[in-house]
């Protein structure tokens, strides 16, 4: 089902009062988004139909489109000059014009199912989020809201909402761009190194395989991508995990003794290919002592040298299905699988905390961590991205991020500079002014005298008792916090 939007142009400096239902856009609106006016640096307000039968003020848009190349300027605009309405992800769902251009033609229709696995995904992202942890993890106990980090959720939803292509190609993109930003908690493991695992997610194979099957696929697969990367292929290629023939055994005991073994060999490997092409064999090994993901404990002795093996065993267990699934992993999925398969809507709500637009012109500006610490956000050390349309990724802010430190630090703007710096000026002719009072009057004022000017002037301020009677009127309209309203500023 399509829906029906209706679009309205406006320009920057009317956004604030439309925003907060002040007022209501003017002229005609069209059922497409005003390209001539979005290329003279308006912008494209976009309602649901059904809001456009009264257009009353307090029906908000839905939906807000900035021309590309005005994005940053009108970015910085708002900062500057209408701040209550930065970021617009408080009141719409914001995107860049190319993105609408792009998304749009590709979403796809949810009547037809199309070659989309959630349970694959979900159980890739488990994996992941196993791998991103700093220690060992329990499932059983692990919240289900680490899976809105994980890079590969966002992926798969990018390929259900607008299928694979493109579009899933600019959500890895942009994936790549966001896990790089040096002002978020580093992670273990990158988007290269998750590429291959997502290639196989999106691979059609059909019905399920048995859990050895699975495994010696996911391998031979792996080690077919890592063989044009001579310097990443183990000398063996992916034969070297067949030599252990004892992984194989109906004996359990077997099985372990054959991991414990086939475990020492690869930390023989290079560090660099223990790290990529090993992982997917000591996913392998793992899945195949417990075969099932009871055993997915035996990859913690090597979380630090191969943490991406988690993912690796995720994907092996995707393939194998659920029977192979033990109860805790089953749950951690079905937990993913709900971040994947809600509808999209270009009229909802976004869950995200900033949109692409926003992220992308703060990411080009020289500021630490505090300017993303301002924002508002849902959890006070998380920020949500909307990487693409109805695609989020929640992402960890770095050092200086903390709740005491948000409490303590308070980023100033230049415009609190220099609010301050004239709020000093005149403080120094309140002083100036009052210290003239006081050698006026230091004979009528006895129990004072011999105090000296600094002591007067102190007790005076203490008390509150100078009165300025030219006060000047240029700093009205100010609000306690130094910032200055749109209405108080004209537009440049």
């Amino acid at each position: 089902m399509n829906e029906v939007i209706r679009w309205f142009a406006i320009g920057k400096e009317d956004l604030l009062d439309v925003l907060l239902g002040e007022a209501s856009p003017s002229g005609q609106s069209s059922s497409v988004p005003p390209l001539p006016d979005l290329r003279a640096g308006k912008l494209a307000l976009g309602y649901r139909a059904d809001d456009c039968v009264a257009m009353s003020p307090m029906c908000g848009p839905a939906l807000v489109i900035v021309e590309d190349d005005s994005a940053t300027e009108t970015m910085s605009w708002l900062r500057a000059f209408a701040d209550e309405a930065f970021p617009m992800s408080q009141f719409a769902r914001i995107v860049k014009l190319s993105d609408w251009v792009m998304f749009s033609s590709m979403r796809k229709n949810f009547s037809q199912v199309g070659d989309f696995y959630p349970e694959r995904w979900a159980s890739v992202s488990v994996g992941e989020v196993m791998a991103q942890a700093e220690s060992d993890v329990d499932l059983q106990n692990m919240p289900l809201s680490r899976l809105a980090s994980s890079l590969t959720l966002p992926v798969g939803r990018a390929s259900h909402l607008f299928d694979s292509g493109d579009a899933t190609q600019q959500c890895v993109d942009r994936l790549r761009i966001v896990s790089s930003d040096a002002r978020f908690v580093h992670r273990p493991i990158t988007v290269s190194q998750l590429t291959p695992i997502w290639a196989l997610c999106s691979a059609r194979i059909g019905g399920h395989l048995e859990a050895q099957e699975s495994a010696q696929m996911v391998v031979k697969a792996a080690s077919g991508y890592f063989r044009d990367q001579a310097d990443l292929m183990p000398p063996e290629d992916g034969l070297f995990l067949e030599r252990y023939v004892g992984l194989q055994s109906d004996s359990a005991e077997e099985r372990v003794m054959a991991f414990n073994e086939f475990s020492r060999d690869v930390l023989k490997f290079p560090a660099s290919q223990l790290a990529s092409s090993g992982a997917p064999l000591l996913a392998a090994a793992a899945f195949m002592v417990g075969r099932s993901t009871s055993h997915v404990f035996l990859l913690n002795h090597f979380r630090r040298a191969a943490p991406v093996a988690f993912a690796w065993f995720g994907l092996i267990a995707a393939l194998a299905g659920s029977r192979c699934w033990d109860g805790e992993w089953l749950r951690a999925v079905k937990g993913a699988e709900r971040l994947l398969k809600p509808r999209f809507e270009w009229t909802d709500t976004s869950p995200a905390d900033i949109g692409w637009p926003e992220f992308a012109w703060l990411a080009s500006l020289r500021d630490d961590v505090y300017q993303l610490v301002e924002l508002p956000k849902m959890l006070p050390r998380t920020l949500g991205v909307e990487v693409v349309p109805g695609v989020v990724l929640q992402v960890r802010l770095g050092q200086g991020s903390g709740g005491d430190e948000m409490h303590a630090v308070r980023v100033t703007s230049a415009r609190e500079h220099e609010l301050a710096d004239a709020l000093n000026q005149i403080l120094e002719v309140a002083l100036k002014v009052r210290g003239h009072e006081v050698r006026s009057n230091a004979p009528e004022r006895g129990r004072y005298a011999g105090r000296g000017r600094q002591s007067q002037q102190s007790f005076d301020l203490d008390q509150q008792s100078f009165d300025l009677e030219d006060r000047p009127t240029g700093i009205t309209g100010k609000t306690s916090s130094g910032k200055k309203g749109k209405r108080d500023i004209e537009s440049p």
